[in-house]
This record gives structure tokens, C-alpha cells and sequence, in this order.
């Protein structure tokens, strides 16, 4: 298989074709690159997908196997080789279930939570990373790709540039004192980096999988995290969204907090970015997340109007 060779079907928006590639550069091409095609067997690909998955990335294990399908496919199309050493490969079995998509937290497992998280299997900074996601709603990727240059702690304001959101619009996350306070704490972690979260190398910053890879050694090398299972750090912004809504926060109020997009008539005609309510709100859930933490009573917390 030549590196060069390879291009994503052309079906693919930009976005999808840029992940496709990475998946195909990054976790296929260094196992099997300097192999012909048709020396590629079934256990190759098991080994390529088990490897991912063991580095607490299981979302992108399944991504890994769908690539690999795809390009013995392609091959087998073009005659190249006779059977798809892919094809048969379960995610189930090797992956293992896909997890839910409605894992939530209840107040008592976020105290458990980020009392567990203090002492996950990562550096100081990652553990605080954790942390930060929640009181900020933002997304994993958002913050670990982060650069100081976009955080403003003295107008406790944080903005993710478009080409790092979801969405591809930029984005403000309105610092609660809580949030500034541990950004203020990254920041003498950081050093002289340009990055929040510095990897190994402080010119770039941490693996999009290294915090998956702590929750993951985490609840497989301690009995006492098994009731974490089936949870991953999104959902930490569901957990958020759900508690928001119960404490009476409007729907769209905690859409922009998200950084999704209003759709329909709302969309069109609601140009407002809900500031002052975001700030309002995000400060206090960091207020009910202290709350949990000191065992205080929270379920009485509504809406500041």
C-alpha cells in the first residue's frame, strides 16, 4: 500500500475526507504501509483496530475498521484482490458495544467524578482539563486544541476559533470565576507554550485521544471506577445540558452555550447570542457544581432571572 496512493471517495465533505485520511495516515499506513495489498490479512486488521482501541479511543477504533473496510473494498472493486480481509470483522467483538448516547451523570456521580478524576492516570493539566469541560460545556477537541492567544482572562472569555468548532463558527465560552481560576492554573502549567494543554513536545499541543485514554485505563485498572462504564467525556456536556434544563435555563439559552446551531424560524430570527444569560448560567452551574462537591443541597437551585 502506497501512502501517496490513497485518497478518500470523493462523496466525502471536506471535513469527513480530512478525518478519513487521518484515520488512513495515522493508524493504518504505520501497520501496513510497506505491505502489498493482498499480503493484508484478517488479523492485521484486528491488530490495527485493537491497538486504537487500547489507547482509550474506541470511537475512533470503529472509525479505523470502517476506513479499512472501505479501502479493501475499493480494491476488491478493482480487482485487486479477491476477498475484503476487513469484511467480517465484527466492532462488536473486537471494539465491543457502542456505547449510548444518553449517558448522564447524576449529582452525586459528578461528585464521584471529579473526585476520581483528581487522580486519573495523566498529568496535572489533563486532570484539570476535565474539569474545565464540564464547567464550560465546551467540546474535548476545542479545548485541547485551545492557544492562550484566544483566552481572555480578564474579560473571562475564552473564544474558539471556527476552524477548531464543530460548526465552523466561531464561538465565545463565557469564563464562570471558577473556569478562570483553573485557566489561570494551566497557564503556569503551560510554560512558555503557545498551547493550553502542551503535549510532550510544548510546540503542540496533547493527542485528540489522550484524555479518552485516561477515562479508559481509569475505569479498566480500577474496580472502584466500574460504574463509569459506557460513559466518555461527551458526555459531560449531556450531563450539563440536562441539569440546565432542570434548573430552568431556556432551551436556547443552553444551545448557544454548546455552540449549536438554532435552526428553523428561532434560527433565522433570533440573532441574539444570549450573553449575558450564558454568563449568568455558566456561572451559576460552576456554583452548583461547588455545591455538589461540598455535599450542599442543590436541588432547589433555579433560574437567576
Amino acid at each position: 500500500m502506497r501512502r501517496a496512493g490513497w485518497s478518500p471517495p470523493g462523496s466525502l465533505r471536506p471535513r469527513q475526507s480530512s478525518r478519513a485520511r487521518g484515520y488512513v495516515q495515522d493508524e493504518i499506513l504505520p501497520a501496513i504501509g510497506n505491505k502489498l495489498t493482498s499480503e493484508v490479512g484478517p488479523s492485521d486488521c484486528i491488530a490495527i483496530v485493537e491497538r486504537t482501541k487500547r489507547r482509550g479511543a474506541p470511537a475512533v477504533a470503529r472509525k479505523v475498521l470502517e476506513q479499512l473496510r472501505g479501502l479493501f473494498g475499493y480494491a476488491v472493486d478493482r480487482h485487486l484482490i479477491a476477498v475484503n480481509p476487513a469484511a467480517q470483522i465484527r466492532a462488536a467483538k473486537i471494539v465491543g458495544v457502542k456505547p449510548s448516547r444518553d449517558r448522564v451523570l447524576r449529582p452525586e456521580e459528578m461528585k464521584r467524578f471529579l473526585g476520581a478524576a483528581k487522580d486519573f492516570p495523566t498529568s496535572q493539566a489533563n486532570r484539570v482539563a476535565f474539569r474545565l469541560i464540564l464547567l464550560t460545556l465546551a467540546r474535548k477537541g476545542e479545548l485541547v486544541k485551545a492557544r492562550w492567544e484566544d483566552v481572555d482572562l480578564d474579560r473571562g472569555e475564552w473564544r474558539v476559533p471556527k476552524e477548531h468548532a464543530k460548526n465552523r463558527q466561531e464561538h465565545i465560552v463565557y469564563l464562570s470565576k471558577q473556569a478562570a481560576r483553573l485557566f489561570e492554573g494551566l497557564r503556569g502549567l503551560a510554560g512558555r507554550s503557545e498551547w493550553v494543554l502542551p503535549g510532550r513536545d510544548p510546540k503542540t499541543h496533547i493527542s485528540l485521544a489522550t484524555l479518552n485514554q485516561a477515562t479508559f485505563v481509569a475505569k479498566n485498572s480500577d474496580k472502584s471506577m466500574q460504574w463509569l462504564d459506557g460513559f466518555w467525556i461527551h458526555d459531560l456536556r449531556r450531563t450539563a445540558s440536562t441539569q440546565l434544563h432542570e434548573m430552568g435555563w431556556p432551551s436556547d439559552v443552553i444551545e448557544k452555550a454548546h455552540a449549536h446551531t438554532i435552526g428553523g424560524v428561532r434560527g433565522i430570527y433570533n440573532r441574539a447570542e444570549y450573553a449575558e444569560p450564558r454568563r449568568r448560567m455558566l456561572q451559576q452551574w460552576a456554583d452548583y457544581i461547588d455545591a455538589i462537591e461540598a455535599g450542599g443541597k442543590v436541588a432547589g437551585i433555579r433560574r437567576v432571572a
